[in-house]
């Protein structure tokens, strides 16, 4: 736990909410645009850079961006955002049906906004990692993003797995840290240099392979009884300053340790290993 913090405070992340993120962002298709960059606005372009095609182009067709910040993301056309005929360059067609944009299968309700209804939509189709990072980046005029919010009643998910979890300044949610003081809030730590850390560690392949079968249910809950048929490396909250050793004494990561362990071997919040316990007899090795 951080320091000051006792380990049944009511701000503590939300584990099951962190896996529903990791599962959203693993289950985007392969996006075909490239990065941007946006100089008055880092935060908005790091938002835009983990969207997927369709919700960049759900977004820019809005209008709700200004016109410098569009042209600064896409290039001036040099790095132009993909169509829904599935290139930059492709003619749309009038009366052709490209597919549909559909709402996405994430934890925060859908929203909506009076006065940019195809703005809602856009947002309707981003996970919830995407509409934190938004509306962090402070773009939207205060009321369309308190209609969308119901004025608190639809809070986004935070990056810590709910509504109502507390963001920790100089806390890594995920392998993204957290700090408010840096120009991009999620920039990417180095191992020696945070206080504590929250990792839910999956394999990203097959959550998925899962999470997309689960969408078709639009519901969280199959999403989640999904992962745990993927049967993925259990997640482990790590105490203030622990590291995980090899067997040789090396520090490892978290699916490295189980690599080297017994099939149902276990990670202790400390970071000691527990290769066979009661809960994996009988397993090789043990």
């Amino acid at each position: 736990m951080p320091e000051g913090y006792k380990a049944g405070w009511a701000g503590k992340p939300n584990i099951e909410g962190m896996r529903l993120i990791n599962m959203q962002e693993a289950a985007k298709p392969k996006r075909l645009m490239g990065i941007g960059t946006i100089s008055s606005n880092p935060r908005l372009a790091a938002a835009m850079n983990g969207m997927t095609d369709a919700a960049v182009y759900k977004l820019l067709e809005s209008g709700v961006l200004p016109a410098d910040v569009v042209q600064d993301y896409i290039d001036n056309g040099g790095n132009a955002p993909i169509l829904p005929c599935g290139s930059s360059t492709c003619e749309m067609v009038e009366g052709v049906d490209y597919g549909e944009y559909k709402e996405a299968v994430r934890q925060m309700d859908m929203g909506t906004v009076t006065d940019n209804p195809a703005l809602a939509t856009a947002m309707n189709g981003m996970s919830d990692r995407d509409v934190f990072k938004l509306l962090e980046s402070g773009i939207l005029s205060t009321d369309m993003v308190q209609e969308y919010i119901a004025d608190g009643e639809n809070a986004p998910v935070l990056p810590c797995g709910s509504s109502s979890c507390e963001m920790i300044p100089g806390t890594i949610y995920n392998g993204e840290l957290y700090d408010p003081n840096l120009e991009f809030a999620d920039k990417e730590h180095p191992d020696d240099n945070y206080r504590v850390t929250y990792d839910i560690d999956i394999d990203v392949e097959d959550i998925a392979t899962e999470t997309a079968e689960a969408a078709s249910s639009a519901a969280a809950e199959a999403a989640s009884e999904a992962a745990a048929a993927a049967q993925e490396i259990a997640d482990v909250v790590l105490n203030e300053g622990a590291v995980i050793r090899g067997a040789s004494g090396e520090v490892i990561s978290q699916s490295d340790a189980y690599d080297q362990m017994p099939e149902g071997g276990k990670i202790n919040p400390d970071g000691t290993l527990e290769p066979c316990h009661a809960g994996n007899v009988g397993a090789e090795g043990c």
